[in-house]
């Protein structure tokens, strides 16, 4: 082999180490991208198919009722988010078809450079096939050594031109596989494009109907203000309930000396001191002896296996089941406009849950009932405490825990009240650390 054919090699080698590096980024190029998108994808279209289904139950009320307007919200909701991710699903592809055309264009210069140099190696061994007697070759070595080293030379020389034609065929048959693989693209960028144009048309009639039906309860607003007032009395019954709840659990605790107190500055402590002195002259025997007021605590204190509890349960933030097994959030966190009477502000002091009936529900993680508390619609509500945070689950029919009785995650504790007038079956649930709301969406599993 001469000095020729061994820079041959040398480039060879080169071109297959430069097309390996090349090739690993584009097997995998946008891969975790687009399984992303399309569990996004599936997971919104299940979201709208549930929706449907709910909404189907509100059609055996021929009434329009605020709850259809509200799923028909939710629905025009998750289209949009559909038809945006659609709209991501093409750019993804469009990137992939500029990268594997690329990628292609790349690959078909490198294979017709493997060829050429293959070509001209075949050649050179066939002008030169008389001089390059192998026997000879070997037989014309100085000595033993000289010939063991030109044997094992061949043998080498050999071996890589099998590999080069190997590696062409591969070339090749990778190029194809990129061309089938563009084909493929082109065909699912076809079928986004069409399925997006369709979500567009469904959505437009979805925004049609839910504006007739905001007409049509804008009729009844005396109606609706009557059912807003309702509601915000069960409201103000489960807050006084919770608010209580707490209260008497932080009362209890500060009488068994083990609540976390308030800091107080150096005034109320230089203050303290005087009132104490001015008491410790007042004759013990007397009727209404001035006595200090303790400032409340608003901290519960918990034994070491419920702050072991209530700190597994802040770990677990953003990944606690729902505490039912399929919904769609109706209403979320915190003010909002009402969705049909004007100038009306509905405070959310967690979040809604519409489901279908019969659904039960279930608790988020384990923990103790705090109360069972009955409200003036009829309905019953749910309190767990997880350490230092309360968990609420409210418009219940059916409960199937007790006061002090030990839950577990996911245990099963009621049934939804399911309104028959509008055919609604919603649960009001509801998280709080110590005294201070949460917004249950940041804390249950998306």
């Amino acid at each position: 082999m001469n000095n020729r054919e061994l820079l041959n090699m040398i480039s060879f080698r080169k071109s297959i180490l430069l097309f390996l590096i090349a090739l690993a980024p584009l097997v995998h190029f946008g891969q975790g991208r687009k399984e992303a998108l399309q569990k996004s994808k599936s997971q919104i279209e299940e979201e709208i198919q549930y929706t449907n289904k709910l909404l189907r139950e509100t059609q055996k009320n021929k009434q329009t009722s605020l709850n259809q307007v509200m799923l028909l919200k939710n629905q025009i909701d998750r289209r949009e988010n559909l038809i945006t991710t659609i709209n991501d699903q093409v750019s993804n592809i469009d990137e992939e078809i500029i990268k594997n055309a690329k990628s292609l264009e790349e690959m078909t210069l490198q294979l017709q450079k493997l060829k050429n140099e293959y070509s001209m190696m075949v050649y050179y061994a066939w002008t030169h096939r008389k001089s390059n007697n192998t026997l000879v070759f070997i037989l014309s070595a100085e000595n033993f050594n000289q010939a063991y080293r030109r044997m094992n030379y061949i043998q080498l020389y050999t071996s890589y031109r099998k590999r080069q034609v190997k590696m062409i065929k591969e070339k090749q048959r990778l190029i194809f596989g990129i061309v089938e693989e563009l084909k493929v693209n082109k065909t699912e960028k076809i079928s986004l494009i069409n399925s997006q144009q369709t979500e567009r048309d469904n959505l437009s009639k979805e925004q049609e109907e839910k504006n007739i039906k905001l007409s049509e309860l804008k009729k009844r607003e005396s109606e609706l203000r009557k059912t807003l007032k309702e509601k915000e009395q069960v409201n103000r019954q489960l807050q006084s309930s919770i608010q209580n709840l707490i209260s008497e659990e932080i009362r209890k605790a500060s009488e068994n000396k083990n609540t976390v107190k308030e800091p107080i500055t150096k005034v109320e402590k230089k203050k303290k001191v005087e009132k104490n002195k001015n008491n410790s002259k007042i004759n013990p025997t007397d009727e209404n002896p001035e006595t200090e007021k303790k400032a409340a605590p608003t901290v519960i204190a918990m034994t070491p296996e419920e702050t072991a509890l209530s700190n597994s349960f802040a770990d677990n933030k953003g990944r606690l089941p729902w505490p039912i097994e399929k919904g769609v959030i109706s209403s979320s966190f915190g003010e909002h406009p009402h969705p049909v009477l004007s100038g009306v502000i509905v405070k959310n002091n967690g979040i809604d849950m519409l489901t279908q009936a019969g659904m039960r529900v279930r608790s988020i993680f384990n923990g103790v009932v705090s109360g069972v508390v009955n409200l003036p619609n009829g309905a019953k509500a749910i309190i767990i405490r997880h350490g230092d945070y309360l968990s609420v689950y409210s418009n219940l029919e059916s409960v199937t825990v007790r006061t002090n009785q030990k839950v577990t995650t996911k245990q099963d504790i009621g049934s939804i009240r399911t309104d028959s007038q509008e055919s609604k079956t919603e649960l009001h649930f509801e998280l709080w650390h110590n005294k201070t709301l949460q917004n249950p969406a940041f804390w249950i599993a998306r």
